[in-house]
């Protein structure tokens, strides 16, 4: 009885903190017709709170979203709502290099040590294009972003927090990078540095300089940079993953370039309106330049495919997105939804004028769970804490002796460890109830070996220091594992 206590208590504690499947409207706004176009493409999967989408054509522009603005889903999500459109910042940064070549400000073969007036060999050894097209030798982040990018799936942190201009060009400095023979080596560092080299060389931040060469030209208002706190735009989304976790936006001055900037899908679709024009700045930026792998080439930032499709994507911790045009059919789209989960499935079939066509004819194509985040973090862990609690709580004892209190200390350890591990990592859209039962079961469990406690040896078997120490250690190194992933 006291198990079954412990058990319903701890679901209703951990509810809040459960995992979360978004209220979604049946209901759409914007175009009927795309709106469903899309969600057929997307099916009903759990993964995507909200998505909206553009559709550009010769003479029009036609956008709709569904879903919701947040996880409570009480503000429907609208096509002019602006999310994180990732790497796609890369993209503008290339279109800006090309107007400010086109002004006169700045060179395509300038050195980059040149561009940001500093003195580095490896830097001068590199032009403003090596970073547009990604052929610089930078890596895709020094090694301190890339421990907090890791840890940023387990606690929903923002993994650029803090990272100024001069942190991006202190990363990127001392580096002996080749004078030439670079092959595509695809770096958010090299496109961040492109930025701020850029704001260098023009005298202006980089969030200036966006929205007076980019935005402001072509009536882009809700295009924005977010590179301080405080500086997110009206009416911003809320990012999720694809299992329901609420995810901190990207704020960052020193990477902005590379992927902290917001803009609604009409606002983009009107970008690449220009584009189709060749009337927006910085055209050039979308004329290929050099290899970046099979049947692809890379424009200042754009990828351009051999039949002739411009595109580019980005994902954020809580945000995907995709944009791409094809010129010779006058024909672009947008795609930004509320998720981690990639949608790069998505745009390419809208754009597909044939295949969005037969509504009720193309194969679903939903962002799916990966075998990690299901088969691990769903189903093998959950599974493993049940069981193995429920089997010692069960049996009152190990293979070869009586239950202790270390092993119920060891227990708890275990079960809270794992139990908020498989939380995070895992796919919980597939079935948002099944870490709340997995939960109640292990604590159930726990809990009836509580109520017996008194009755348990501290510590039975031979060598009960081993396993003091052993249980201290683990104690210990979950201490700084912890304080490792939180160190900003």
């Amino acid at each position: 009885m006291v198990g079954l206590v412990v058990g319903i208590a701890t679901m209703v504690l951990v509810w809040p903190v459960g995992p979360q499947t978004d209220q979604r409207s049946g209901d759409t706004r914007g175009d009927t017709e795309l709106a469903e176009q899309a969600r057929t493409l997307v099916g009903d999967s759990a993964a995507i709170g909200g998505m909206s989408v553009a559709l550009v054509e010769p003479d029009s522009i036609r956008s709709a979203a569904f879903g919701a603005r947040d996880a409570a889903g009480a503000a429907p999500l609208r096509p002019g709502d602006p999310m994180e459109i990732g790497s796609i910042a890369k993209a503008l940064t290339g279109m800006l290099l090309a107007d400010l070549v086109a002004a006169g400000v700045v060179t395509l073969d300038q050195p980059v040590a040149d561009a940001l007036g500093v003195d580095d060999p490896g830097l001068a050894r590199v032009s403003l294009e090596d970073l547009a097209t990604h052929r610089s030798g930078l890596p895709r982040l020094p090694a301190d972003r890339l421990v907090s990018a890791g840890r940023m799936p387990v606690f929903g942190g923002d993994p650029y927090r803090g990272q100024r201009p001069a942190d991006v060009i202190a990363a990127a400095s001392g580096r002996d990078l080749p004078a030439d023979d670079r092959d595509h080596a695809y770096s958010n560092l090299g496109v961040a540095l492109l930025g701020q080299a850029l704001a260098e060389a023009a005298g202006q931040p980089y969030a200036d300089l966006l929205t007076e060469r980019i935005a402001r030209p072509l009536g882009l208002e809700g295009l924005w940079v977010a590179d301080a706190a405080g500086s997110l735009p009206a009416h911003a989304v809320a990012g999720r993953t694809a299992g329901g976790t609420a995810m901190a936006p990207w704020i960052s001055e020193g990477y902005a370039p590379a992927g902290m900037v917001w803009s609604s899908a009409e606002d983009l679709a009107r970008l690449l309106q220009a584009v189709m024009a060749g009337d927006a700045p910085g055209m050039d930026a979308l004329r290929p330049i050099a290899p970046a792998g099979e049947d692809r080439q890379v424009g200042l930032g754009w990828m351009i495919e051999d039949d002739g499709t411009i595109w580019h994507n980005g994902r954020t911790g809580g945000f995907s997105a995709w944009a791409g045009l094809r010129p010779d059919e006058q024909r672009a789209v947008v795609v930004l939804a509320r998720t981690d989960a990639s949608i790069d499935a998505v745009g390419p079939a809208l754009l597909d004028a044939d295949r969005a066509a037969d509504v009720g004819e193309v194969d679903p194509v939903p962002p799916r769970p990966g075998l990690v985040d299901l088969g691990l973090f769903v189903i093998a862990i959950p599974l493993w804490l049940v069981v193995s609690t429920s089997a010692i709580a069960w049996r009152g004892r190990r293979d070869d002796r009586p239950i202790d209190r270390i092993d119920l200390a060891s227990l708890l350890v275990t079960a809270v460890g794992g139990s908020a591990l498989s939380r995070t990592m895992g796919a919980w859209q597939v079935a948002p109830l099944g870490w709340l039962v997995a939960v109640g079961i292990t604590s159930a469990a726990i809990g009836s070996l509580l109520a017996r406690m008194g009755t348990l040896p501290t510590a039975s078997g031979p060598r009960p220091g081993r396993r003091w120490a052993a249980l201290a250690g683990n104690g210990v190194a979950a201490a700084v594992l912890l304080a490792l992933l939180w160190w900003p």
